[in-house]
């Protein structure tokens, strides 16, 4: 089983933004269409293997983060607060 994380920018409806991610196999689900949208992403990695990213968050507030794999992001999302 895959999993990612994508870091999304303050305001992104996150049931939307999973909704179209489902449907988006062939880009990784990762849905070019909310690619303004996305901070930052992880690839697909399955069990014990990683992957690492390096990005910046300037602006303080409240900001979703989720796995995009198909019916994950429901149990499998959270928050970064930027003070």
């Amino acid at each position: 089983m895959l999993h990612n994380v994508v870091i999304l920018q303050k305001g992104t409806d996150i049931k939307k933004f999973a909704d179209e991610a489902r449907n988006a196999k062939k880009e990784g689900y990762i849905p070019s269409k909310f690619s303004s949208s996305i901070i930052a992403h992880t690839k697909q990695v399955s069990a014990g293997k990683t992957d690492e990213i390096k990005f910046t968050i300037a602006k303080p507030g409240v900001y979703n983060y989720l796995c995009s794999f198909p019916k994950h992001w429901g149990s499998m999302q959270g928050q970064i607060v930027v003070k």
